[in-house]
């Protein structure tokens, strides 16, 4: 049932914006089947790729984005910069390249999430969590719910 109150709610801008975002996640997910197929890593949490972006547009739309959460990776870098020619590129998403990297490079496994974080983000308590994964299970705890 289509609602009219529902157009109030469009924002196109915003729209935008994520179909860019989308974009440059095409790229990073088809690196990483690359090494997935290729058994370098068996989750993309594995990965740590640097993300080349030089078309102004895409850049410009990953302002204020997570793209290590929208990728489903541990890390993501954007260096400054052009790609390095044996960067993953796909040719439909112009000004986008991708070198993976493995995340266990940078940080150590979280074992709640098992996404990599790096030790400054290690919880002071539950140092076997990151701070954003014991926040949660303190969160679990107060409401009475098991971890």
């Amino acid at each position: 049932m289509f609602v009219p109150a529902l157009l109030n709610w469009a924002d196109p801008a915003l729209a935008a914006k994520w179909e860019k975002v989308r974009e440059v996640r095409k790229v990073v997910t088809g690196a990483l089947e690359i090494v997935r197929k290729d058994k370098v890593i068996g989750s993309s949490l594995e990965a740590a790729p640097k993300v080349y972006v030089t078309n102004p547009e895409l850049r410009a739309a990953l302002d204020g984005v997570d793209l290590a959460e929208i990728s489903i990776t541990s890390f993501v870098e954007l260096p400054a910069g052009a790609a390095p020619a044996d960067a993953f590129v796909l040719p439909e998403v112009s000004g986008v390249g991708v070198v993976f990297d493995r995340a266990d490079e940078y940080g150590r496994q979280c074992l709640r999430s098992r996404r990599y974080f790096a030790e400054a983000d290690m919880d002071t308590e539950m140092t076997e969590l990151s701070k954003r994964d014991a926040q949660a299970m303190r969160e679990r705890q107060a409401a009475g719910l098991s971890a």
